[in-house]
């Protein structure tokens, strides 16, 4: 890392190249020179100093992690206030990784509660339950109801052993089916039973691969040369290669308003729809046009989020 940057630092002072660079090398080191500034002997990227060796990153972490008063604060506030003053190549897979090793940090928390063991279940008698036999009275219940069909004709009679009879078949078919459903409930329950380690066992192979891959892919991506709040990529025409030049947990396209008034689709389509209209032309199907007039469309948005107003 340090001799990286003696090569930034000499072709920023001196103009001098590395020996042995070709003309492509060149102008890759040209290129990613231009985003630091030299002052008083010391490279900065905008406002924040640069770090040449990896022991003088480590005592920085220190005095912003571990000092005395307002130390041990988390990944997320110890890498805003490393991140404001200082720059190192992969710093903030450096920082997490540091904060992970730290054990303050890891016994820091809500305390865990210990599971209860579980108690035998107090019996009982069964004569304190139920009594003895001499001591049960019995209740005496309601009168029964007479009878409604006493005295009645016996065609109705009839008709009502119809109807009792017709009931006790729906009844039946009734719970026939209900003994179905909960035959296959059964059977889902214990198909779910016998496969529920193959599926626990294919959920943990596949966390473990996208953990891999995210291990993997955890790299520090290089920004353009005019980019300040390192958030930018490269854009097609000169005209778009424009930085909000703010520090990179500033940046204006983290904000919320980006995602819901300049990148929505729908914003962009109504306000192509007007711009079109005003300008009196017609919506161009090819790919590579629409794409453009969606990125100006952008364009326009964020001018007059920013400004109010769109210029001459």
């Amino acid at each position: 890392m340090e001799k990286k940057w003696e090569e930034i630092y000499a072709l920023i002072s001196a103009g001098s190249y590395p020996s042995g660079y070709d003309k492509a090398q060149r102008q890759n080191l040209r290129r990613y020179a231009s985003k630091f500034n030299q002052k008083d002997g010391e490279l900065f990227v905008g406002t924040r100093r640069v770090v040449k060796t990896m022991d003088d990153a480590r005592n920085i972490f220190r005095e912003f992690h571990s000092s005395p008063i307002g130390g041990h604060t988390g990944i997320h506030k110890t890498l805003n206030a490393v991140c404001s003053r200082f720059y190192w190549f992969g710093m903030t897979v450096d920082i997490k990784t540091w904060i992970l090793e730290c054990d303050q940090c890891q016994k820091d928390g809500k305390p865990l509660t210990a599971v209860q063991p579980l108690q035998c279940i107090q019996s009982f008698p069964e004569e304190s339950l139920v009594g003895s036999a001499t001591d049960y009275k019995p209740v005496p219940g309601p009168p029964r109801p007479r009878s409604r069909m006493r005295g009645a004709p016996r065609d109705r009679v009839r008709r009502s052993r119809a109807g009792r009879a017709t009931a006790s078949t729906t009844c039946g078919s009734r719970e026939q089916e209900g003994g179905g459903r909960v035959r296959g409930r059964r059977r889902v329950r214990g198909q779910a039973r016998t496969r529920g380690g193959l599926l626990a066992d294919l959920t943990r192979d596949d966390l473990e691969r996208v953990q891999q891959l995210r291990q993997q892919l955890v790299a520090v991506e290089e920004s353009p040369s005019w980019c300040i709040c390192l958030q930018c990529r490269n854009m097609a025409t000169p005209l778009e290669q424009k930085c909000c030049q703010q520090q990179p947990q500033n940046c204006t396209s983290l904000l919320p308003h980006m995602d819901l008034y300049i990148l929505n689709e729908g914003a962009l389509r109504l306000a192509r729809r007007i711009w079109n209209d005003l300008k009196a032309e017609v919506d161009i199907h090819d790919p590579g046009e629409s794409h453009r007039q969606f990125r100006y469309a952008a364009y326009r948005n964020f001018i007059v989020w920013q400004y109010g107003l769109l210029g001459p």
